[in-house]
């Protein structure tokens, strides 16, 4: 006769428990967090468990989606703290570390904490229209506090810290359309408007615009304006403001 005892390691036993010793908030800066945010983060989150498969405590105990975001509660403050450097790497913002004391283990009266990282996105999203220094620009990418804007004529640009934080948004990405170049002028294009099919004279020439091209136009007051282009940008010239 065999005895057999059925035991559980610990970590799943605190997986199984809903423990956590990190809680990761992702938030946005006077915004709603987008569908697509939320899908890359998680992809974010899935290649990271991955990663660390051979860290017991790499697990997510629970997620949870609020007004304000989303809360991930994870087992590892390392891998939290992986996870949040990459998102701010990749998309722009801030992060925000506090701990809590929770209690003392016992026989070593070590002090044992619960983690919140917050994690806060920027207001302005990659491919967003903003405005600088009278300039219209589009949000080319967001890496920490900075932000890289690309003007009509491809130049670009980078402002960081409270100035990028200041930007405006004159449109989201998804509210810029599509409108086709009638007639190319040294002093300007006409182009033809999407949305009332009417012919509009604009005093400004992007960078690549000639006839029977597109260019990219919001609308202010029901009329298009010109707003630039991801793909007119001038790779290697980007100037610190």
């Amino acid at each position: 006769t065999v005895p057999f005892e059925r035991t559980t390691c610990r970590a799943c036993g605190l997986k199984g428990s809903e423990f956590y010793s990190c809680a990761l908030q992702l938030r946005a800066e006077g915004r709603e967090l987008g569908r697509e945010e939320l899908d890359w983060i998680a992809s974010i989150v899935k290649e990271g468990s991955g990663a660390r498969a051979r860290d017991p405590m790499a697990f997510i105990s629970k997620t949870e989606d609020t007004k304000q975001g989303r809360d991930i509660y994870l087992g590892s403050v390392k891998w939290a703290r992986d996870i949040a450097r990459e998102i701010v790497h990749h998309r722009g913002g801030t992060i925000e570390e506090s701990r809590k004391l929770v209690g003392v283990e016992r026989g070593s009266n070590r002090k044992l904490y619960k983690f919140t990282i917050l994690v806060r996105l920027p207001k302005l999203r990659p491919g967003d229209i903003t405005e600088h220094k009278g300039r219209t620009y589009l949000v080319h990418h967001l890496h920490g506090t900075k932000v890289a804007l690309t003007g009509l004529d491809g130049s670009m640009v980078s402002v960081e810290g409270v100035a990028a934080r200041e930007l405006p948004v004159l449109a989201r990405a998804e509210d810029v359309g599509d409108a086709l170049v009638l007639e190319v002028r040294p002093d300007g294009i006409q182009i033809l408007d999407p949305r009332s099919n009417l012919a509009f004279d604009l005093g400004e020439r992007p960078a690549g615009a000639r006839v029977g091209s597109t260019v990219r136009v919001m609308w202010m007051d029901g009329a298009p304006k010109l707003v630039p282009s991801a793909g007119a940008a001038v790779v290697g010239k980007c100037k610190t403001e």
